[in-house]
């Protein structure tokens, strides 16, 4: 389920022929990746400010905005780009699940670096591809 802008949940829709299967592709990955960059900024600012349990609670949020990212695709019908975003966003959330268990900075640097890289690209992807 997605949560909108007005605190309604949506159910994610798969349709054929779709990359990104869920109401106003491009929107929503867009909205999600930059919620996860605003995440990360707050978890990687957060050391020495908040207690351990706030990391955590921020962390978790991370990794379901990654997780989200993930199940918007259409891995069926989405082809090859498709398959390399799942296995990209399965690798930021092992990335993270480090990061859970040793606090490491460098690792929230390339992970700031990966989405911003991905929110880039599908900046870039004509509109037809979320229809």
């Amino acid at each position: 389920m997605l949560k909108t802008e007005n605190g309604y949940h949506l159910p994610q829709i798969r349709e054929p022929n779709n990359l990104a299967i869920y109401p106003g592709g491009y929107h929503l990955t867009q909205v999600t990746i930059n919620e996860a960059l605003n995440s990360l900024s707050l978890l990687g600012g957060s050391a020495g400010r908040k207690t351990r349990y706030d990391s955590d609670k921020q962390l978790t949020r991370l990794i379901g905005q990654v997780s989200d990212l993930k199940g918007f695709l259409n891995l069926d019908d989405g082809g090859y780009l498709a398959q390399n975003l799942n296995s990209l966003y399965s690798y930021l959330t092992e990335r993270l699940l480090e990061v859970r268990s040793s606090s490491a900075k460098a690792s929230l640097v390339e992970i700031d670096n990966l989405l911003r890289e991905i929110r880039k690209a599908t900046s870039a992807m004509p509109l037809d591809v979320y229809r």
